[in-house]
This record gives C-alpha cells, sequence and structure tokens, in this order.
C-alpha cells in the first residue's frame, strides 16, 4: 500500500514538473557541479556545467563560459552548499546574473525539485 502511494506521488510530481517545464524556449541551465543530469536528462535538458573533473575553472573557462551565458541568456547558476561559489559569482557578475543554492540531497526532494522546475520556467525568484 505505501509502495503503492509513493508510486502514486512520483506520477503526480513527474506531472507537475513536466507541466511546469514544457514551455522553456530555454532548455539549458548552468551549474557548479553536474549533480543535475539524471533531472535534465529526464525533463529535456541540459545542465552546463562550471566544474570540470572536480576543478574549478581556469581564466580561459571562465572567460568562455562568461561569453556562453552572454550569448545563450543564462542567467541564473546553480550552486550546492558543499562547493564554493566563487566561479558562480564571478560569472553571475559579469552577465549580470544570480547565484542559487540548491541541493540536489535535499531532505524534501520533492519541494526541491518543484522549486527548482519553478526557477527554470521563471516563475520564482528567490
Amino acid at each position: 500500500q505505501n509502495l503503492d502511494q509513493f508510486r502514486d506521488e512520483l506520477t503526480r510530481l513527474d506531472a507537475e514538473l513536466r507541466a511546469t517545464l514544457s514551455g522553456l524556449s530555454e532548455r539549458r541551465f548552468l551549474v557548479f557541479h553536474p549533480s543535475w543530469g539524471y533531472f535534465a536528462a529526464a525533463y529535456g535538458l541540459e545542465q552546463i556545467a562550471i566544474e570540470q573533473s572536480g576543478k574549478e575553472p581556469g581564466p580561459r573557462t571562465l572567460a568562455r563560459l562568461i561569453e556562453y551565458c552572454q550569448e545563450n541568456g543564462l542567467r541564473t547558476i546553480f550552486v550546492q552548499k558543499q562547493f564554493s561559489d566563487k566561479s558562480a559569482q564571478a560569472i553571475a557578475r559579469a552577465v549580470q546574473g544570480r547565484v542559487l543554492q540548491v541541493d540536489p540531497l535535499a531532505a524534501d526532494y520533492f519541494a526541491n525539485l518543484k522549486q527548482v522546475a519553478l526557477i527554470l520556467a521563471g516563475e520564482s525568484a528567490p
């Protein structure tokens, strides 16, 4: 019975996330650490990671990321509290963007995924 209830909750969450993300014209989003791969794949999104092979980007890579963000209108950068946000803050300053802390391991992952979807859809600006 609990399993059936949980499956129903997951089905409702999936439907809600699909509805929230259905109208996105920009399907890419910037993250410091590439921990949103399954979420991105499930909803036809693409995460662009700042961190490469566990390392902060060098100046050349940082400049390319800033240029990429400017060319594609990416202004929100997701970071996790477990990682430094120094590079993310530099990119955000350069593109007049914002850095938002999200945790892919949040205790209430239903609420967390809903919040991320709303941010991506431009419906919420914490």
